[in-house]
């Protein structure tokens, strides 16, 4: 996790209803890539696009609930820990079988999930998608 703003944290301090307006969405970004970074090292077979949609949507929840920053901050941690403790990865029997059922290798398998998710990621998210990836490294 990045360190908080000075501006941010200032501004927490002034007042508790404004403080996520003083946020900046640099500083989200960088947590939202942070997390994706954690998820993509528990599941290396998910796609990016997925696993920053959930990144997105795991610090937006969190961020909506924060009562302030370093309450922010301290949820995003705590949770991103418990995550990676709690993680278990799917078992390769129960992907064999599913594969071996349609007639197709693991990897192809495993392609035909991600595709469909990146469809379903497109059809529901596209637009606001395309301008957070195009936006990213600006922001």
């Amino acid at each position: 996790m990045s360190a908080p703003p000075p501006a941010a944290g200032a501004a927490a301090a002034d007042s508790s209803d404004d403080w996520r307006k003083s946020v900046p969405q640099s500083y989200r970004s960088e947590e939202v890539r942070n997390i994706a970074k954690v998820l993509a090292s528990l599941e290396p077979g998910a796609t990016s696009a997925s696993k920053l949609m959930l990144a997105m949507r795991f610090e937006d929840a969190i961020f909506q609930s924060a009562s302030s920053l370093a309450d922010h901050r301290k949820r995003l941690t705590k949770r991103l820990k418990k995550v990676q403790k709690s993680y278990k990865p799917p078992s390769e029997a129960s992907t064999a079988s599913a594969a071996d059922e349609a007639g197709l290798s693991a990897a192809q398998a495993a392609r035909k999930r991600d595709l469909q998710t990146e469809r379903e990621l497109r059809a529901r998210f596209g637009d606001e998608l395309r301008f957070i990836v195009k936006h990213a490294y600006e922001a």
